[in-house]
């Protein structure tokens, strides 16, 4: 063998033969594994429960725009906001959104 081609194996043997390479060469595929499985399982999870948010217009403009879905309950209590805030302590309610006419008159032309 040339000269050149017995450093060149010296050099790839002594790199390749260390501890170091090794462990990274088979730890960072199964890191990465581990990496996508883990976000993979986070993006997947789903929470069932249902928030329950009460609408206080005030306008009256914005009640018929604000529907409800399957994970958000949207209601309108006829309760002052004083009883509607208790219920929020007593966790019957999750939030409370007050709207009043500056709100209505700023989103009054927007689709939803």
């Amino acid at each position: 063998m040339s000269k050149i081609g017995l450093i060149a194996k010296r050099e790839f043997l002594s790199r390749v033969t260390k501890k170091s390479f090794i462990i990274g060469t088979f730890l960072t595929p199964i890191v990465i594994g581990l990496f996508g499985f883990v976000v993979g399982k986070i993006m997947s999870y789903r929470d069932d429960k249902t928030t329950t948010i009460a609408v206080v217009d005030q306008s009256g403009q914005l009640k018929d725009r604000i529907k409800s879905t399957k994970q958000l309950n949207i209601v309108q209590p006829t309760e002052g906001v004083d009883l509607i805030k208790s219920k929020i302590e007593k966790k019957e309610l999750d939030y409370l959104g007050v709207f009043g006419c500056a709100t209505a008159d700023r989103f009054a032309g927007q689709e939803t």
